[in-house]
């Protein structure tokens, strides 16, 4: 018996060892899905600064690009449906589709007496912005007696020996009972441990899931505002022309500046003088310093690299104005260009892009690739 006392007892022990170190696991797993959660929202709370600021230079940029146009309405039948006005400046779709919303609110004011005036996305409304042993050596001798002849005697003392064997026996089941019912109670409670952990740990992967899948989106719509971005950046840019190669010598504010590159372009690139230019000024003080000019005309560009031919005998050059983004991959590309001719490798330097042997090739992460992705 107290052989298979002590064999329960280690079962027992065994059991509460196995159970203790499956929740030592649990709270390892929980303690990494928690800190990976808290990685991912900081991810995401900075995706999210991000695109806050992407909207807000995408916006910017679509305010420089229209803040220079007017529309007229009323020619051809058309129709102003964000004001009563016939000329009105141009605003972005998201400006104009407020200034929509506020007109209807304007002319509901005016039908009700309310003096309300439409100043480009404002409203102003009164001029206010809205878990049995070897036999003992008594037992021996009580053996002996009998066969010795002494049975009464004997007769009692193994009753009583009987009684006291039932009585330690009891005891000992309480014992293993009240210690039982201790395991179980433990062991009830550790169920209900696991159950809370289980639970706490299937919330902690499901929010893992939906952040990762945010930053997912959020990734996708920086690209997409980054794309935008340098959209305007170009089309702001796309007027620019650089000249480089032209000496300081008698340039004493813009208006000589600008009359410099006017006889540049008539007398060595004979251009007649109908070519517009509205701004021109260098970019630094260096004494060779680029001088920027903003030609608004296509076809005054078109003509001007056209007959940029005719200056290979100075020391003047004339390129487009690019922005910061394209200018550092044609950095890239054109000491690309270089190794490539060492090499005997012909090349084309257009824009952004590189061809190589009919492949067009451009930067991605620092190195310059072809359309499959290959590097060259």
């Amino acid at each position: 018996m107290a052989l298979q006392k002590h064999s329960y007892a280690y079962l027992i022990k065994t059991k509460l060892q196995s159970i203790e170190q499956k929740m030592v696991d649990w709270d390892q797993r929980l303690g990494a899905v928690e800190t990976s959660l808290k990685k991912g929202m900081e991810a995401v709370t900075a995706n999210d600064a991000r695109v806050l600021r992407l909207e807000e230079h995408v916006e910017s940029m679509e305010r420089k690009l229209t803040e220079n146009n007017l529309v007229i309405y009323g020619l051809n039948g058309t129709e102003n449906e964000n004001s009563d006005e016939t000329l009105t400046k141009d605003y972005s779709p998201k400006i104009r589709d407020q200034r929509r919303i506020l007109n209807a609110k304007r002319k509901e004011l005016s039908e009700r007496g309310t003096k309300a005036k439409l100043r480009d996305n404002r409203l102003l409304v009164n001029g206010i912005e809205q878990n049995p042993g070897p036999p003992t050596k008594k037992q021996t001798t009580l053996t002996a007696s009998v066969h010795s002849g002494e049975r009464e005697s004997i007769d009692g003392e193994l009753k009583m020996l009987i009684l006291n064997m039932a009585t330690e026996i009891k005891s000992l089941g309480e014992r293993i009972d009240i210690r039982l019912t201790k395991i179980e109670t433990r062991m009830d409670d550790w169920d209900k441990r696991f159950c809370n952990i289980e639970e706490k740990l299937t919330k902690c992967i499901e929010s893992q899931q939906a952040t990762e899948k945010l930053a997912s989106c959020n990734s996708l719509k920086v690209n997409e505002l980054e794309a935008r971005v340098e959209f305007f950046e170009t089309r702001l840019h796309e007027p620019n022309l650089m000249f480089y190669g032209i000496e300081r010598e008698g340039d004493k504010n813009q208006a000589d500046c600008n009359l410099k590159i006017q006889n540049i372009i008539r007398d060595k690139m004979e251009i007649g003088d109908d070519l517009k230019i509205t701004k021109c000024h260098r970019l630094s003080r260096g004494s060779n310093a680029p001088v920027l000019v903003v030609v608004p005309d296509y076809t005054d560009r078109a003509k001007i690299f056209k007959n940029a031919y005719k200056l290979r005998d100075t020391k003047i050059l004339i390129s487009k104005d690019y922005s910061k983004n394209v200018r550092e991959q044609r950095r890239i590309l054109i000491a690309k260009r270089k190794e490539l001719g060492e090499r005997g490798i012909k090349s084309k330097l257009r824009d952004n892009k590189l061809f190589v042997n009919d492949k067009v090739c451009k930067v991605m992460n620092g190195q310059v690739v072809d359309s499959t992705g290959v590097a060259i």
